[in-house]
């Protein structure tokens, strides 16, 4: 099992250098008033939540100004921009979510391409990363097309904390982890458990397993090669209770949960399942699914799990719904492991006396299952990372 802990070092008496950057001139070069107002005209149309959280911040507003009137590639100005702000997390945030949403949405009007005079240090830092939706910061999904180590570490300061090693932007777990510093508080980012926590976890996953876990409108997940919607499903005959029936209603970002009772049964035959189907194009109605040819020899998850309940991640073949022989599980024991062997998945995971999967046959869904008792077991999880390993 891969696991990363990111360190912090606290300093109350850890000063900002306050670089007020609150126009062109500060800023190593401006674009012209009228490119700028092209931005915000196409942003407000593109990104009309974004843009009604920042035009509620002040903060956000002196922020997007300023980092709008940077020239493209000009770190030192957009650095600039976010320490004027860095005591203000809300603009910060605020900011952040809007220039990747408008970079990514208008990139002809908001690029800086139209920027004048001489440029400061190079590079493509400044804020960036669009946040999620959810408790844990959109379950560590792709970063924006902008950086996000500047915009993370003036939150870090604004929290009294700094990192111990330098933010690499082009890092696929820092990207990550920047969301999870930007979408959650100060009181949460010093906890040892947690919404943060939880999603520092899930960028561990997505680093593992070099797949970045991401969660589109409607439940459709896309992860390196695997792309389908998320369901749920029960045994269909106990009296098991999951909620929700599907994921039809969850937004971008959003984050796969499930909570409910496995009905008790004689012969232990009760299930609640959550899964994903991994190859299955998007549409209304949703297509069937498709098969996928394994690739690698491994997958990697990363789940919460307040309920307490065993959890089991399962993979299954076409028909696998009414042939046991044709699924496969392993006790999910780790609320995080990005290192587990097709070799480990067994017919019979409960006892290890069935046969084991050969890592070629191909695969319709994968998924996270609480197995039925002769009692009722309550659960409530979600799955924050689910990935394949090349």
């Amino acid at each position: 099992m891969r696991k990363r802990s990111f360190a912090f070092l606290s300093s109350g008496s850890l000063i900002l250098a306050a670089v007020v950057a609150a126009g062109p001139a500060g800023c190593g070069g401006s674009k012209t008033s009228d490119s700028t107002s092209a931005c915000l005209s196409c942003a407000m149309n593109a990104c009309p939540s974004q843009a009604a959280a920042c035009d509620a911040s002040p903060g956000c507003k002196t922020l997007r100004a300023c980092s709008l009137a940077c020239r493209s590639g000009d770190s030192a100005c957009r650095n600039a921009c976010v320490t004027a702000v860095a005591s203000d997390s809300t603009a910060v945030l605020a900011g952040a979510n809007y220039l990747a949403c408008a970079q990514a949405a208008c990139p002809n009007d908001c690029s800086g391409s139209t920027a004048t005079g001489s440029g400061g240090a190079g590079g493509a830092s400044g804020v960036g990363g669009q946040g999620g939706s959810t408790g844990i910061g959109g379950g560590g999904g792709a970063s924006g097309s902008g950086g996000t180590c500047a915009a993370a570490d003036a939150k870090l300061a604004s929290c009294n904390t700094r990192r111990t090693s330098p933010c690499v932007e082009a890092d696929v777990e820092t990207q990550c982890f920047n969301k999870c510093i930007l979408n959650n508080s100060c009181g949460l980012i010093a906890a040892t458990s947690g919404a943060f926590v939880d999603c520092g976890n899930a960028c561990s996953v997505n680093a593992g397993t070099n797949n970045v876990f991401a969660v589109a409108a409607g439940g459709y997940v896309t992860v390196g090669p695997w792309k389908g919607y998320a369901w749920t499903a029960t045994d269909g005959v106990s009296a098991t209770i999951l909620s929700p029936k599907d994921f039809s209603g969850l937004a971008a970002d959003g984050q796969l949960c499930v909570t409910g009772t496995v009905a008790g049964t004689p012969d232990y035959s009760a299930v609640a399942i959550l899964g994903i189907a991994i190859n299955q194009a998007q549409g209304t109605p949703a297509p069937a699914p498709s098969t996928w040819a394994p690739t690698g020899s491994a997958i990697g998850y990363a789940v919460t799990n307040p309920g307490g309940s065993p959890l089991r991640i399962q993979l299954q073949a076409a028909g696998g719904a009414t042939d046991p022989t044709k699924r496969w599980c392993r006790p999910a024991n780790d609320t995080i492991n990005t290192f587990l062997q097709w070799s480990e998945f067994n017919t019979k995971c409960w006892d290890g006396t069935g046969t084991y999967y050969d890592g070629s046959t191909p695969l319709e869904s994968v998924m996270v299952l609480v197995p039925g008792d002769l009692v009722p077991v309550p659960f409530k999880f979600c799955v924050l990372a689910l990935a394949p390993r090349p």
